[in-house]
Formats: structure tokens, C-alpha cells, sequence
């Protein structure tokens, strides 16, 4: 960010004195400068560049997560890329912050709604929150969710297209992808739950051939990650009330929320896996000597359970009453 404004007008100040708000939000007006980046990560021309912009992308998630803000709107449109000189970590560029919100130990504080994000990469927990089949309140999203939107992400960019560079008129959507965007929140749900933890087939999808091998042992190994946290959360919604209390789902949802450095951690050893054996078969193809790279290591999930911290958390980055009002975001089907 180059320079910014706090705060250049409110829509209070222009409201009669004798009217009072009764829910109407107060909504401030802010100017920011950022450095002109370059185009979506849909325009991506090579591997190379595809596998950087998202790592570091997923890398700034985890900085901002860090600061406890929750982005809560991954998508295609808010990964840019940089130029091809950039410098290493700079491939990537997170934008877009207008649905983040504060987030103590990775976890929301505001309530999950699923008219806000981009319905072909909301996590399935989002795209759940509002089932009324639901026995207890939908838990708020958390880091996970946000991993899971990258996930799809990944997904469509490289099932969409047979190959880096293609543009993006002419990218395809695979049948297990096409209701991934449907207007019906459930069923976009049901979609996407049976790829992640359907049968052995989708685990044994292969990315295009254009591709290469290092895409398909990030996908799968992605994959498992992202299986581990959606499985674990959708289970607990099924449970009724008989079945588990309020207190003892939101304790297990936090053993899996408190193992956040380590989903970091795997994650950028896969794209780093990822982009060793992409410069292998770069020089295989040329007819050089290849490099000798390691199989990424995808560790079993360990057990944490610590009661929840008493501290009380931070003020949302919206107010409550802007939070519950704000416009829809528009679901994107122009791809």
C-alpha cells in the first residue's frame, strides 16, 4: 500500500438529525493507493508461474492470518500476479479485503453467511451454513475454509484449462466442477463433498498432460489436506443433539483449528515439492540432467484438545450491524 485515507466521509452525517438508524448501517468511506499489480492468476501463461503466484498468495493468507484478519473471500479474481521478474515470494498478490474479519486463533468471530464470497470457491462448511437441517448454530469459518476455497482455486485452473496460457474464453469446465457454482447453495455443497472426500476416483485424477506430473502430486497431496479438515467439520454437522453437545463439538473443532502451522507448513513444502519437480521436467524435456527431488511429505493428522481461551476476542473488522447487512456479493459465473 502506498498511501491511504481513513476516513473521507460517513453516510450518517448525511441522514437528518430527527431520523435514527433503526439497523441502518453506518458505512465509512476509505481511500487506499496500492502498486499497480498485473492480471488475475487465471491469465497464468506457464507452470511455473501458476505454482508461484499461489504460493505466495497462500503465504500472505498465512501472514494476514497471522495478524488475526480472516480473509474470507479466495477466489480466482483476488490472486494477482506480478511480473516475471519478480523477485522470489513476490509472485503472487492477495487482494480484496472487504469481507475480511478479525480472527483469533484462525477462527471468525462474526457468523458464517453464504451470500458472502464467490460460490464457486466457498468451502462446503460455507456453503452448509445455512442449512436448516442443522441441530446446532453453524460454527463460524475459520483458516481452513479459506484453504479449501485456495483448493478450488487450484482446481479450476488447472481441470479448466488443458494447459498454461490458454485463454480463458476457451477453458472448459470438468463434469465433477459444473455445479460447483450453481445458485442452489446445497447443491454446490454436495458437489464439492463428494470430490473431496468421494470415492478412490477422485483421488486418482491426473491433471492435464500439458501439466506434468509435479500437478498431479499436488492436487492429490492437496487434496488429502484439504480432506482432513472438511470430513472432520462435516461430520461434526451431521451429529444431532443427542449425539454431541454444543461445548464438545465447538472442543473438537478447536483441535483442529489449533494445528494451523502445521497445515501452513505442509502446504508450502507441497509447492515447494511442486516447483523442484517442475524445473526437473523442464530440463528431462530439454535433455538435461534432472534434479534429484523428494516426495512430499503429507503427515497424519495429530490429535489436540485444549480448552477454549477465556480471553475475550478482538472487535470485528466491520460492525455488527454492517456485517449483517452488507451487500451481496455477486456470484461469479463468467467463467
Amino acid at each position: 500500500m502506498l498511501s491511504h485515507e481513513d476516513s473521507c466521509a460517513e453516510t450518517k452525517r448525511f441522514a437528518p438529525e430527527h431520523c435514527e438508524p433503526r439497523g441502518f448501517p453506518n458505512r465509512i468511506k476509505l481511500r487506499v493507493v496500492l502498486e499497480l499489480y498485473g492480471q488475475s492468476i487465471w491469465f497464468c501463461e506457464s507452470r511455473h508461474q501458476l505454482i508461484s503466484a499461489l504460493r505466495d498468495a497462500i503465504a500472505a493468507h498465512h501472514d494476514l492470518l497471522n495478524r488475526q484478519v480472516l480473509h474470507r473471500d479466495i477466489s480466482m479474481y483476488n490472486i494477482l500476479l506480478k511480473g516475471p521478474d519478480s523477485a522470489p515470494g513476490r509472485s503472487g498478490v492477495l487482494i480484496d479485503l472487504d469481507l475480511a474479519v478479525w480472527a483469533e486463533r484462525g477462527v471468525s468471530n462474526t457468523k458464517a453467511d453464504v451470500n458472502k464470497g464467490t460460490r464457486m470457491y466457498q468451502s462446503i462448511s460455507a456453503l452448509c451454513s445455512s442449512d436448516p437441517t442443522n441441530d446446532h448454530p453453524s460454527p463460524p469459518l475459520d483458516y481452513l475454509d479459506d484453504l479449501e476455497s485456495f483448493f478450488y482455486v487450484f482446481c479450476h485452473l488447472i481441470f479448466g484449462s488443458g494447459r498454461p496460457g490458454v485463454p480463458p474464453l476457451t477453458r472448459r469446465q470438468r463434469s465433477y466442477m459444473q455445479n460447483w457454482d450453481y445458485p442452489v447453495a446445497r447443491n454446490s455443497a454436495d458437489s464439492k463433498e463428494v470430490f473431496v472426500r468421494g470415492p478412490s476416483y477422485y483421488a486418482n485424477i491426473r491433471a492435464p498432460s500439458a501439466y506434468g506430473e509435479a500437478f498431479t502430486t499436488l492436487f492429490r497431496a492437496f487434496r488429502e489436506l484439504i480432506k482432513e479438515g472438511a470430513v472432520a467439520k462435516s461430520d461434526l454437522r451431521y451429529l444431532r443433539y443427542e449425539e454431541i453437545t454444543l461445548e464438545e463439538r465447538d472442543r473438537q473443532l478447536k483441535a483442529i483449528t489449533d494445528r494451523k502451522d502445521e497445515h501452513y507448513a505442509r502446504l508450502g513444502e507441497m509447492f515447494r515439492v511442486a516447483l523442484l519437480q517442475i524445473e526437473e521436467e523442464d530440463l528431462h524435456a530439454k535433455g538435461e540432467p534432472a534434479l534429484s527431488v523428494p516426495a512430499p511429505p503429507v503427515p497424519a493428522p495429530s490429535a489436540v484438545g485444549c480448552p477454549h481461551d477465556s480471553q475475550a476476542p478482538p472487535r470485528g473488522l466491520k460492525r455488527p450491524s454492517e456485517e449483517d447487512s452488507a451487500p451481496r456479493k455477486r456470484h461469479r459465473h463468467d467463467l
